[in-house]
């Protein structure tokens, strides 16, 4: 399962991962292609691509993606 889908919280961030370290990425409309799955067992509560740059830069050509978990 993708925790995207099954987290109890509203996604937060861009919804697109790919950016090529263009800035103007985030603004897009794209389509995820880094995601952290999951098995029975496990209660999602937040997900989120996180978007940060420095100085003005982009730290990969892929954003962050992020879940906290619970395992019950």
């Amino acid at each position: 399962m993708d925790t995207k889908v099954v987290s109890i919280n509203p996604h937060h961030g861009p919804n697109g991962t790919f950016t090529e370290f263009k800035l103007s990425s985030l603004m897009e409309k794209s389509e995820p292609i880094d995601y952290i799955f999951i098995t029975n067992g496990i209660k999602v509560l937040n997900h989120g691509t996180l978007s940060d740059t420095f100085d003005g830069f982009l730290p990969s050509d892929h954003l962050p993606v992020l879940a906290e978990i619970i395992i019950e």
